[in-house]
Formats: C-alpha cells, sequence, structure tokens
C-alpha cells in the first residue's frame, strides 16, 4: 500500500464520517488508510483511533495504536490514562500496575501526581482518588486549574456535593476566566437538585463568557426541571446545524420521550457512528438500551395506529410498551407529587449482591446502608436468595430467578419479591448513604418512586409498603417473562422498563384514586439522602453485567502485557 500523508485531525473525523454513512466496507477502507500512518498520527488520536477500531472488530489494529503510544519517547497525561483503563478492563491488577509503571516514566513531571490520583480513580474508585487527592503525600506541591478542575469532580462523584459547591466557588474567584469551573459549578447544582440556584449561575456565565457554547448546559437544565418539551425543542434546533452541540444518547432518548420518531431516527443513526469498545454494541444497535428504546418507539406507533388510545386499549399499550407507559405517566405526573401523608413504610433496607463478598468498593458502600441508624437491614445472596425465595414464596418463583439471563435480571427479580412480601426499602449496592435514611421516605404515604428526566421509572431506589398493587403486577410481569425465557433487554425485561410499565397500568386502572397510595418524585430529589450510580471500578470490565467497555480481545491482552514487560 503506498504511504499516505494525512492531515493531523483527518484521521478521527473521517473514521467518524464514514461510520455515520453506515457503510461498513468505507469505514475499514479508511481504518486501513490510517493503520498504514500510526506513526503519524496525533498522539491524543491514538486512543481514538484504537476505539473505533474495536468497535469495527479490528483488534490488531487497535493493539497497534497501543503499542505506538507505549513506543513514543513521551506521552500526554490523557493517552497514557486511556492505555490504562484499557488494561484495567482485563482485571488483572498486577498487569495494569505494571502497565502504570511504564507509562509514568514518560509523563512530564508535572503531570505525575495527577496520573496518580487519577489511576488510584480506575483501579480502586472515587472515594479512594479523593483520600489520595487530599493527602499531602501524595497530591501535586500546588494545583493548577485541571489539578482543581479535578478535585471538584471527585468531590461531586463522590456524594460530597455541597463542599464541591464551596471548592469551585473559590476557585472560580482564583481563576475568574475559566469557563469550566463555572460550568461544573452548574452540573453541581442540579447534582443537589437547587434548579433555581443553576438557572442564576447560567445567566452568570453567560454574561462572563458571550461566545462559549452555553446550550448544553440550558438542556441539562430544562431536563432537571422536567421541561421536556422545552429541552426537545432546543435539541430539534440543533440537528439543522453541521455540528450537533448536544450529547448523543441523551438527545435520542429525550426524543423517545417526546414521541418525536423522526428526530429519534436522525439521532440514532449518529449515536451508532460513536466509537465504543463493545463489539456487540457497535453492530448490533437494536440490541442496546436506546436501539431498544427508539424500537418500542415504532412498534408503539404502529398499535396506537390500530388500537387506538382509550379505555382497555390504553391500559393494554400501557403495560406493553414503554412509549405509552411515558405519555400516561407525563398525564399523571404533576398530582403524583401531593402534599405529604403519613409515613406507613416499614424501616428497613434490603440489598442484593450475588456473591457473600462485593468488591471492597462496593462492600464499603453497602456497610453504610447497613449501618443506617433506625433501619434493620437484609442483604441476600444468589444462594441465600433461593432459599429465602422457596420458604417465601413457591417452587415456580424459584424457577423464575434461576431462569435469569444475569446477575441484573435476579437482582430485578429478587428487589420485587422481597419487596411484595416485606416492604421496606430497595437500594442498589452501588447508590452512597449521604444522608439520614429516613428522610427519604418522611411523609411520602405508602410507595415512593422516583422519575428520571427520560420518562422512566427506575428500580435502583423503591420504597413500599408490603402486597402494593405495583410491585405485584410488576412481580407478576418479571415472573412471567423470566419463565417464558424472553430474550428482551434487561432494562425493559425486568428492569425499569418494566417497572414504568407497571406503574402507568396502575394508574390507567386507578385514575385519580392511584395518587392516593403512589408518590413519584423527579429523580434528583433522591439527593436527601443517597448518591446514586458511583462510578466503580468493576464497571470498566467485562464481569460488569452492563458490560460497557466489552470483551478485551487477544490483540489487546498481548499488547498490554507486552507494554507490562516493556
Amino acid at each position: 500500500m503506498p504511504t499516505v500523508h494525512m492531515a493531523p485531525a483527518f484521521p478521527v473525523q473521517a473514521l467518524e464520517l464514514a461510520k455515520s454513512l453506515d457503510d461498513p466496507g468505507l469505514a475499514l477502507r479508511v481504518l486501513e488508510m490510517i493503520a498504514a500512518t500510526l506513526p503519524e498520527a496525533v498522539m491524543d488520536h491514538l486512543p481514538d483511533i484504537a476505539r473505533h477500531a474495536e468497535s469495527m472488530a479490528q483488534a490488531a489494529i487497535a493493539a497497534a495504536c497501543y503499542l505506538e503510544l507505549a513506543g513514543r519517547p513521551s506521552l500526554s497525561v490523557r493517552a497514557a490514562i486511556a492505555v490504562v483503563q484499557r488494561a484495567h478492563a482485563m482485571t488483572q491488577a498486577a498487569l495494569t500496575e505494571a502497565v502504570k509503571a511504564y507509562l509514568r516514566q514518560k509523563l512530564p513531571p508535572e503531570q505525575c501526581a495527577f496520573f496518580d490520583i487519577r489511576t488510584i480513580e480506575i483501579c480502586h474508585g472515587p472515594d479512594a482518588a479523593l483520600a489520595a487527592a487530599r493527602d499531602r503525600a501524595t497530591r501535586p506541591a500546588r494545583r493548577d486549574l485541571p489539578a482543581a478542575q479535578y478535585v471538584a469532580r471527585l468531590l461531586s462523584a463522590t456524594g460530597n456535593t455541597r463542599l464541591a459547591v464551596r471548592y469551585l466557588r473559590r476557585c472560580a474567584s482564583h481563576w475568574p476566566k475559566a469557563e469550566a469551573l463555572q460550568v461544573a459549578q452548574i452540573h453541581t447544582l442540579l447534582q443537589r437538585n437547587q434548579i433555581t440556584e443553576a438557572e442564576t449561575c447560567l445567566a452568570r456565565f453567560q454574561a462572563a463568557f458571550p461566545g462559549a457554547e452555553a446550550r448544553p448546559l440550558e438542556l441539562n437544565i430544562l431536563l432537571a426541571a422536567h421541561r421536556t418539551a422545552d429541552a426537545m425543542a432546543l435539541v430539534r434546533a440543533g440537528m439543522v446545524e453541521r455540528d450537533f452541540p448536544f450529547p448523543l444518547l441523551e438527545s435520542l432518548m429525550l426524543s423517545v420521550d417526546n414521541d418525536d420518531l423522526e428526530a429519534a431516527e436522525w439521532l440514532g443513526a449518529r449515536y451508532r457512528a460513536m466509537p465504543r469498545s463493545n463489539v456487540s454494541a457497535s453492530f448490533h444497535f437494536g440490541l442496546t438500551h436506546p436501539g431498544a428504546l427508539l424500537n418500542d418507539l415504532r412498534i408503539f406507533r404502529v398499535a396506537r395506529r390500530n388500537g387506538g388510545t382509550e379505555g382497555a386499549a390504553l391500559a393494554r399499550q400501557a403495560r406493553s410498551y414503554f412509549a405509552a407507559a411515558n405519555q400516561v405517566l407525563d398525564r399523571h405526573f404533576d398530582a403524583l407529587q401531593p402534599p405529604k401523608a403519613e409515613t406507613v413504610i416499614p424501616r428497613r433496607i434490603f440489598q442484593y449482591w450475588d456473591s457473600t463478598t462485593a468488591p471492597p468498593e462496593l462492600e464499603a458502600l453497602m456497610a453504610g446502608w447497613a449501618a443506617a441508624p433506625g433501619f434493620e437491614y437484609l442483604r441476600l445472596d444468589a444462594q441465600s436468595a433461593q432459599t429465602w425465595l422457596l420458604e417465601q414464596y413457591d417452587a415456580q418463583h424459584l424457577r423464575a430467578f434461576r431462569a435469569a439471563n444475569h446477575v441484573a435480571e435476579a437482582s430485578d427479580f429478587l428487589r420485587l419479591c422481597v419487596l411484595h412480601k416485606l416492604g421496606g426499602i430497595y437500594m442498589d449496592s452501588d447508590n452512597k448513604r449521604i444522608g439520614d435514611a429516613g428522610a427519604l421516605i418522611e411523609g411520602c404515604g405508602p410507595m415512593l418512586l422516583f422519575r428520571d428526566p427520560f420518562g422512566a421509572v427506575p428500580n435502583d431506589v423503591i420504597a413500599t409498603v408490603p402486597g402494593h398493587p405495583v410491585i405485584a403486577d410488576a412481580l407478576a410481569m418479571a415472573r412471567d417473562a423470566l419463565l417464558s425465557r424472553e430474550k428482551d433487554l434487561t432494562w425493559g425485561k425486568t428492569g425499569p422498563g418494566l417497572l414504568t410499565r407497571a406503574v402507568a397500568g396502575f394508574l390507567v386502572d386507578k385514575g385519580e384514586d392511584a395518587h392516593r397510595s403512589l408518590r413519584i418524585l423527579p429523580l434528583r430529589a433522591m439527593s436527601v439522602c443517597i448518591h446514586p450510580c458511583m462510578d466503580l471500578p468493576y464497571k470498566m470490565t467485562p464481569k460488569y453485567w452492563n458490560d460497557r467497555v466489552g470483551r478485551v480481545a487477544q490483540d489487546i491482552q498481548a499488547a498490554m502485557a507486552r507494554i507490562s514487560g516493556l
């Protein structure tokens, strides 16, 4: 193949363009041209090229990118961290440490402290990284702006949002011309459910930086305020521009939430072109969460045309299609946030992990819930769960549990069983307790659920009395789905999609009476005592049920082993 010389930015841009055209042959030819010129590639582009190559099942080219980086005499901290992240996905701690040690030698000395703390976060989690950032022995002698931004992010990532806001304000006074600090303030205020304060901060940001792109921040505020129609209008306006200014995944989910199939199709095509390590997710968009939501909307459009939207037809659709359920919840959402009612939910917290011991960072989080004052605590693993199901239910429910395709489906089903029998609070193991657990259920009546900005009712936090009709309905639906060996995605089969449909069916059946026994709050309201979905190290390995990173191919494993031995 003849030598090809490219402009520095051309490789990644060309790959993204070729993939967006849905022409695998063209994308592969572009990738092969890039592979022939890797020594000329911009250092910080090589990790992106590697991810594109993996998503196209070209692991040898991805491995060549990592080896090219390792062979360079010096590295940027961004490139070095990208290699460590891929090594971490192999779940071999000694190998990852060796890769880290080799790459660290190639960094500018002033970047080593940041590299050390960031790789602690990758391997041990944000709490460990924050401890290192606060430790005088490991933190930089003097924090520059990027280091200050990173500390602020760690504070937010660990649920220390009040401190993060104060720290960001102090940093902003020290670096008044730093756009990123004010952007981080807005995100942290939204994390704390302080929407009005975030709007005020956005106005200050726009006045201070009139040329800055503020629309993604405006979109986040609109979503937090559940102003989805206004948010969709913003996304629609961005679709006519050459460079779409909003995150593709969130925009795609918003378009489904707004029943905007045309926008969803447009956004889905662009989302498919994004680089990702998980080859299966790249080639089978319909089997991913956003792809399944898009398919659900397509099918619901046909069902609505053929079956109508009233009475029995509406109840069937709400229990069958997420898009239909979402529209039902939209009609009722404001009424589902009534004045406080008597607290009747049992003070019990239930959690599940499939083995008797969890990764250390998870054990620490679960210990926080076990120690919640005034609450009983129940934790089951796969073995004890089966014993419990047989004692409390029957062989049919035990078969359903065993029929789960993976741990997430088993956990989804088990939490419904425990809540239906005992009541209390179910809490996902990756949620961190940051306040009084009693404040969560104070004055919420017989059931408390939350709703995310895109319309779904998550199942990571559920608080209920025993035998609530919503849980009974969801349990029956999940049991039947598992026993029939359905191949639907977990999200819709046993997870938030199923719970959303069960809630919508209840609302259709009960009408206004439903509001007396069901309270649904915006997702950010759980910040009263919960920091949800901690980004923990095990989630960035193929062992995580959601498998965001995909299996590490043999060529890449060999490349990492070679780097670790250099």
